[in-house]
């Protein structure tokens, strides 16, 4: 059975809805069913919360986990460079990695800059100074949990 969302607004919202108030209403408007949707700033290795606190992988699969809506779906990062792998810690896997492995759902995810868009429609991904690129990456668990 494919989840409906009959409100159409992204499954988790991480954008402060004041201080990020544009990101916050952008994202609410794009929610692909077939997926568990995350909206928020990000980086190759931690998130930041709606009200503004780090968070990791393994905190954002928490959040998932205990949200009826997930469904087990597969998951959408819509955050920047949260599909790139890190270069400060080379060898380490990307934040995308991680919730993949921590989940045991295939994950999508960024490896470029999010812009959100207007009135739904699904966010560019590009350099910030350029063209969008398109730049999506999907993983998948290396271990099932």
């Amino acid at each position: 059975m494919q989840f409906v969302d009959p409100y159409d607004l992204v499954d988790l919202n991480l954008f402060h809805p004041i201080v990020d108030k544009e990101n916050h209403s952008r994202a609410e408007a794009w929610n692909p069913t077939w997926a568990y949707v995350v909206a928020g700033h990000g980086n190759p290795v931690n998130m930041t919360d709606e009200n503004q606190r780090i968070i990791y992988p393994w905190d954002l699969a928490k959040r998932i986990r205990s949200d009826p809506k997930w469904k087990g779906r597969p998951v959408i990062v819509a955050s920047c460079n949260t599909g790139r792998e890190p270069s400060t810690y080379p060898g380490r896997p990307s934040f995308q990695q991680y919730l993949a492995d921590e989940l045991g759902v295939d994950v999508t995810s960024a490896t470029d800059f999010v812009f959100f868009q207007k009135n739904g429609k699904p966010p560019l991904v590009g350099p910030i100074d350029g063209p969008p690129t398109n730049s999506w990456k999907s993983v998948s668990p290396r271990r099932t949990k």
